[in-house]
């Protein structure tokens, strides 16, 4: 790379300097975190690495620089940490592979990227070989990656559908065993004056709170989850006050929906059978 490859993807040395365009052909490299960590041969190394010679690819090159740690670099070259940089004149003369790959480049903000990304393929098709280029940005990336949060959610949401419809049965069925248990309480209910209503609403208000309770413990769950897999991967952990008002607001929707025919039944029973049942 040259030199303002630092500067375009905010990169910061730990020790020594960055390539720089005095270097030119020269066997200079910088070294990336992840290379000391998990390289062959440095993980031993005594000393200071700074100004060492190593060998690459049966040449000698002399470490002048090395980067701090690139956390989660999306959109960075996600070889930043494993990766030896060096100048792209002394890239050219001594690697096999030597032709250029790719290069960066930093809009003004506010850039129209799309239509600077049509400019750049036109360019390289009109040149003497005709190159057929690829263009990507950050802009790019990011409208890609909502894509992709949107079908996680929608099928996030068909999955939780299925499991609020599974629970919701689970819910009626357990309230209409309920029912039928407890027919001759709800024959003394009725003869000591509750009305109908009152009947319906004690049912209704169980599956609420059952379908609560559910929710309570599926949102707890769910916290302590998210923590475990945010603290182990180190991503940061931030609680969504809407998603869990959004979950109790659901668990109560399904216990209304799925208690309301039960409740139904138990208001509708005669209360003489129901005192003569067992």
């Amino acid at each position: 790379m040259t030199e303002s490859f630092q500067d375009l993807y905010q990169l910061r040395l730990k020790e020594g300097r960055f390539i720089s365009d005095l270097d030119k052909n020269q066997p200079h490299i910088v070294v990336g975190q992840n290379v000391l960590a998990r390289g062959e041969g440095f993980q031993n190394f005594k000393g200071s690495l700074l100004g060492s010679s190593v060998r690459i690819n049966h040449h000698i090159y002399t470490i002048i620089g090395i980067l701090e740690d690139v956390p989660n670099p999306l959109f960075k070259p996600r070889y930043i940490n494993r990766a030896f940089l060096m100048p792209m004149g002394a890239a050219q003369r001594y690697l096999e592979e030597n032709e250029i790959a790719g290069v960066t480049i930093r809009l003004e903000p506010n850039a129209d990227y799309s239509a600077i990304g049509d400019k750049i393929k036109d360019y390289f098709a009109k040149q003497e070989k005709g190159l057929e280029v690829q263009t990507h940005s950050a802009e790019k990336l990011i409208e890609t990656k909502e894509q992709d949060a949107k079908r996680f959610t929608l099928l996030l949401g068909a999955i939780g559908s299925i499991s609020m419809l599974v629970g919701g049965i689970g819910i009626m069925n357990v309230m209409l065993t309920s029912v039928m248990d407890r027919r001759r309480e709800i024959g003394i209910l009725r003869a000591i004056g509750a009305r109908q209503r009152d009947i319906q609403w004690l049912f209704l208000m169980e599956a609420i709170l059952l379908s609560l309770v559910g929710g309570v413990l599926g949102i707890g769950l769910g916290i302590a989850a998210s923590y475990l897999v945010a603290w182990f991967n180190g991503w940061q952990f931030i609680i969504s006050t809407f998603a869990i008002l959004l979950g109790v607001g659901v668990s109560s929707g399904v216990g209304i929906f799925f208690g309301f025919y039960p409740a139904y039944k138990a208001a509708k029973l005669d209360p003489i059978k129901a005192l003569r049942s067992d």
